[in-house]
């Protein structure tokens, strides 16, 4: 991600910080997410792998839209996506939360085996992020997720513990202001 001022507001992953180098690179396969992965990538010199496992939730009719156009050409499924609990599929192929959580967590479960005791880095989505800690809390994030904030999870197998959340130190010198960010009261 490049800000206005052309920095880029991607971590460096070569400074790492403390412990083990990265050695795997994951990202969504939507471009928001994959031109930041790439960006990032390059300090190290590890490619990125693709996967569309990582994708934000697939909203299905709404997809697309803005939220006054969803409200208004899709009203069912506006209110299937903000009032119908986590089971609750939006028409035209969207995913419940409960369908993105599953997606998510398998996804991550997997990426982990392939890297037993390794550190990785994952490029994805506020509302993957927000199904990550969940998963690894059993409860919501109770404030606002920041786009680009760093979210270190360990996982051993099943297990997931949250090391650090919502780290933006690596984005004090890009110009960013957190209050400026787009999306709703739990993504950035």
């Amino acid at each position: 991600m490049r800000t206005a001022r052309g920095d880029r507001g991607a971590p460096d992953l070569a400074s790492g910080g403390a412990g083990p180098p990265i050695t795997a690179i994951y990202s969504s396969d939507l471009q928001r997410a994959l031109q930041t992965a790439e960006i990032a990538a390059e300090s190290i010199g590890v490619p990125v792998t693709s996967d569309a496992a990582l994708r934000e939730r697939h909203l299905g009719v709404l997809e697309g839209l803005t939220r006054e156009e969803a409200a208004t050409r899709q009203a069912a499924a506006w209110r299937a996506l903000r009032c119908d609990g986590p089971k609750a599929r939006i028409p035209g192929g969207g995913e419940s939360v409960a369908d993105l959580s599953a997606r998510i967590v398998a996804g991550i479960e997997a990426i982990a085996a392939r890297h037993p005791g390794e550190r990785v880095a994952v490029f994805t989505h506020g509302g993957v992020v927000a199904a990550c800690y969940n998963h690894a809390t059993g409860h919501s994030f109770p404030g606002k997720l920041v786009n680009c904030a760093i979210n270190i999870v360990r996982i051993d197998g099943i297990n997931w513990t949250v090391v650090e959340w919502g780290s933006t130190e690596h984005l004090q010198e890009t110009g960013f202001q957190l209050e400026a960010f787009g999306g709703s009261k739990t993504s950035g």
